[in-house]
């Protein structure tokens, strides 16, 4: 099943095409202001993928840091991975 941003991404490319193949005088050539809002979108998609990487990594080394003090529950551990399988199910969800 596609995703939005897939149908949204074909649907923009077929008016791309038919935007420059048309020759508008003045405009032959230019990306219509709707493909912009999708880089946009886009863009954002790809820097909030990369934050939430950046917040897995870095409880996963909050999580290899806690493991090697004795002092730490279990239960704390517990919670940490559970905040980085919620991070990894959210970045799945946006790469699909």
């Amino acid at each position: 099943m596609p995703n939005r941003f897939s149908v949204a991404k074909r649907t923009l490319d077929g008016m791309q095409k038919r935007h420059t193949a048309v020759g508008a005088p003045g405009l032959a050539g230019t990306v219509p202001p709707i493909l912009h809002l999708y880089q946009e979108t886009d863009m954002s998609i790809a820097a909030h993928l990369a934050e939430l990487e950046r917040r897995h990594q870095a409880l996963e080394a909050e999580i290899a840091e806690a493991r090697t003090h004795p002092s730490i529950d279990n239960l704390q551990i517990v919670a940490l991975k559970r905040r980085k399988l919620l991070l990894k199910d959210e970045i799945v969800r946006l790469q699909n």
